[in-house]
């Protein structure tokens, strides 16, 4: 896991729309035949944030959900409230 150390500029707000990235990317990837995808959300202002996920293409669909959902569940402990974060899996990983 490696995450910036500079606060975000609004944490309630950024939180919840990356949040809502990373979940929406995890199952846009499990149906991929890639087993990844890349997308980004605005908030207010010109503010743009940036999301991308993968697997490993060996693991199936639900596998794939799975371990990327379990990521970001994972973000409220170490990456949430940060500008940039990475956790990585020995089969998936979110940034």
């Amino acid at each position: 896991m490696l995450y910036n150390v500079c606060d975000d500029p609004d944490q309630n707000n950024y939180d919840l729309k990356v949040r809502m990235l990373m979940q929406s990317l995890s199952y846009t990837a499990s149906v991929s035949d890639q087993r990844s995808a890349v997308g980004m959300t605005h908030m207010v202002g010109n503010m743009t944030i940036y999301g991308y996920v993968d697997c490993t293409r060996d693991v199936n669909g639900q596998d794939s959900t799975t371990c990327l959902l379990s990521a970001t569940n994972s973000m409220p402990c170490s990456c949430l409230g940060k500008w940039v974060g990475w956790i990585a899996t020995p089969t998936c990983n979110i940034q």
